[in-house]
């Protein structure tokens, strides 16, 4: 097919997704275009699916922040390379989100020449990593991993005290990124959806046999 990497646009403004689309020569430098999305919300529920190799994240939307997007994909994609999309004035705003690790920032509106420029850092980045990098780690199955199981049944045993992932994760001692991909994987759902259908079971549970 000639493509090599995957790339994901969310931006609100459908023009500017229009404009990165034809200010950057995605296919000349091995990119195919698998989602270009104005709702961030929605861009959560796809790009975990996806696994864009790059997403390029416009910072300011009304419904969630792009930093804030980024900070929650990275749970499910701690691989993928984010490039912050920022207009002039938020550019400082977008520097101080430098410790997020984002790739690049760039400035609307976009540069033929540093558009070209980016793309190849980002395809040159990413041979490189994957050279480096064995194919992704597999997330084991269910049944092989001991310590996930103990830690869903304890969920299902303490559903109606407070539950945080982190915390969860810690105590069985996971790492809480990895923990979340296990959820998506295992089960499905994520963590929050997990926990709250464990929490209507019970109800249902004590409801049919108790009288509470």
């Amino acid at each position: 097919s000639g493509f090599v990497h995957t790339v994901a646009l969310i931006d609100d403004e459908k023009y500017v997704l229009s404009d990165i689309r034809h200010t950057f020569p995605f296919k000349d430098y091995g990119f195919s275009l698998v989602a270009a999305l104005t709702d961030p919300i929605q861009a959560l529920e796809m790009l975990p699916r996806l696994h864009p190799d790059v997403a390029f994240v416009d910072i300011r939307m009304p419904q969630m922040s792009g930093l804030d997007l980024i900070r929650e994909l990275k749970a499910f994609l701690p691989k993928t390379v984010y490039v912050v999309l920022s207009g002039y004035s938020e550019f400082a705003y977008a520097k101080n989100a430098i410790r997020l690790d984002v790739f690049e920032y760039v400035l609307k509106p976009f540069d033929e020449e540093d558009a070209e420029e980016l793309l190849e850092r980002l395809s040159s980045h990413l041979s490189m990593g994957s050279e480096r990098v064995p194919a992704q780690e597999e997330i084991p199955s269910l049944h092989s991993n001991q310590q996930f199981n103990r830690l869903l049944a304890y969920v299902a045993q303490h559903a109606f005290e407070p539950l945080n992932l982190e915390q969860i994760a810690a105590r069985f001692y996971l790492n809480a990124n990895y923990c979340s991909q296990l959820f998506k994987n295992a089960t499905g759902q994520t963590f929050s959806q997990y926990v709250r259908d464990r929490r209507i079971e019970r109800a249902k549970e004590l409801l049919a046999k108790s009288a509470m």
